[in-house]
């Protein structure tokens, strides 16, 4: 008797050990998938405002170049001249902080922090607390945890190159 109130106590023990790691790997996938989504935004935004800056600067520079104003045509070339090292400028940030390339790894990512939670949300649709697996419960844990360090590898990687 006494052996089946051990073994019905460890049962609830492991039941609620079980559903707090589903709860807080719930929460820290949500919260991945927000981050990664707010930094994913801003890498498209940088990567998109050095891109178009960069054009705008060398249509209008190539626009003052071709004009032919009287009296105002050296300043024109100032101005011109200005755009173009703005444009040397722009040229040299993009590739330093290859805020594409970091826009392309998160959105990456985001892609299989949705994968994940949908796994989870898969496996727990199907099992009731007690039936769960702790390995199987690990596991995702550990697919959460190759996630963020396969990200952070690929920014160490970047950094790392010889162009930036």
């Amino acid at each position: 008797m006494t052996s089946n109130i051990a073994s019905n106590s460890e049962m609830k023990s492991d039941s609620s050990v079980i559903t707090a790691k589903i709860e807080l790997l719930q929460a820290k996938v949500d919260d991945a998938i927000k981050k990664v989504r707010g930094n994913r935004r801003d890498n498209r935004r940088k990567a998109s405002l050095i891109k178009l800056t960069a054009t705008f600067c060398s249509a209008t520079a190539t626009i003052l170049l071709g004009l032919k104003v009287p009296n105002l045509e050296s300043q024109l070339k100032d101005i011109a001249f200005v755009l173009t090292a703005l444009i040397t400028l722009l040229s040299a940030l993009e590739p330093f902080f290859n805020f594409r390339a970091l826009w392309v790894e998160h959105e990456i990512a985001l892609w299989k922090f949705h994968r994940l939670r949908d796994k989870i949300e898969f496996y727990l649709a199907g099992n009731k607390p007690e039936k769960m697996s702790i390995d199987e419960i690990n596991g995702f844990h550990a697919e959460f945890q190759i996630i963020w360090d396969d990200l952070s590898q690929s920014w160490i990687n970047y950094r790392k190159q010889e162009k930036s």
